[in-house]
């Protein structure tokens, strides 16, 4: 009996049919529909609904510290953004786990990352997707991470943005909106020590999790390159990077926009982490010297 319903099925539908199901509209090919239908009842649902949507979102986790009750949101294994506080009452886990819902609603509903910005809603600092708030910025969390509530908004955003994809928004060109609205360009985003071309601070390394994406020149991340992120430099500037611990030194250039991070003025590649040999300790102080470009 199935064999024949099978057939009518396929004969009956077109190529392909659209379905609507609530605010997400998949597509499905009459093989498709007719498998589900020889499905035993109780898994037709999902042989008509999991491919399509599923596939879409990035795999999405969270981690709480129970030490500290610290909650995280990794995206594909990256962390974009971290909950130090409660906020109106509600724990860093529980305010996570409705970052992660509206996100992924956000993303189901065919938002784009680009769309992610650093937002005010009313005397709030916010991040938003599109038109919807997907976290309030907490004073206490951005005073732990030594930062004004608008450098953790660009943090937060920057963070979630390049998990997704996207570019990351740059301090020059930073907007704040508010219901589809700019306001002025958010400020300053951190420190260092400037003497000539000469700077010294703090730097970091990425790699992994970014290998292959856009950087924000537009050309292709390697992470075994010499290359490196810097708020402000010209892009194709060569940066020589001396590990003040070592006194190991390389030449780099800039290629991409950050680090978002309270303190450190340059963000490496791994070839260059490696390089000046601050892979294992992931930060070191560094004296940085424009050499060209």
């Amino acid at each position: 009996m199935l064999k024949p319903l099978k057939q009518l099925i396929l004969i009956a539908f077109s190529l392909s049919i659209t379905m609507t199901t609530g605010l997400n509209t998949l597509s499905h090919s009459a093989e498709e529909i007719a498998n589900a239908a020889s499905a035993p009842q109780g898994e037709k649902i999902a042989a008509i609904n999991t491919s399509a949507v599923a596939s879409s979102i990035p795999k999405m986790s969270i981690k709480q510290n129970f030490e500290t009750d610290d909650a995280s949101l990794y995206i594909d294994l990256v962390e974009v953004l971290r909950l130090r506080g409660t906020a109106s009452g509600i724990p860093p886990v529980d305010r996570i786990k409705i970052v992660q819902e509206r996100l992924e609603r956000f993303l189901k509903n065919g938002g784009n990352a680009r769309d992610i910005k650093p937002g005010q809603e009313d005397a709030s600092i916010v991040v938003r997707a599109g038109n919807m708030v997907l976290i309030t910025v907490d004073a206490a969390t951005a005073e732990k991470n030594k930062m004004t509530q608008k450098q953790q908004a660009l943090h937060w955003t920057n963070q979630i943005r390049k998990a997704l994809g996207a570019d990351p928004i740059v301090r020059d060109t930073a907007k704040v909106a508010s219901r589809g609205l700019s306001s002025p360009a958010l400020g300053h985003l951190g420190n260092y020590r400037s003497t000539g071309a000469v700077s010294r601070g703090m730097a970091s390394w990425y790699g992994p999790g970014f290998h292959g994406r856009r950087c924000a020149n537009g050309e292709r991340f390697n992470m075994n390159s010499l290359t490196a992120a810097h708020r402000t430099l010209p892009f194709n500037t060569q940066v020589r990077v001396t590990n003040a611990r070592t006194g190991r030194s390389a030449i780099v250039r800039i290629t991409d926009r950050g680090p978002y991070s309270h303190g450190r003025i340059i963000d490496l590649s791994k070839g260059a982490a490696s390089a000046i040999g601050m892979l294992s300790s992931g930060t070191a102080p560094v004296v940085l010297e424009v050499v060209g470009r």
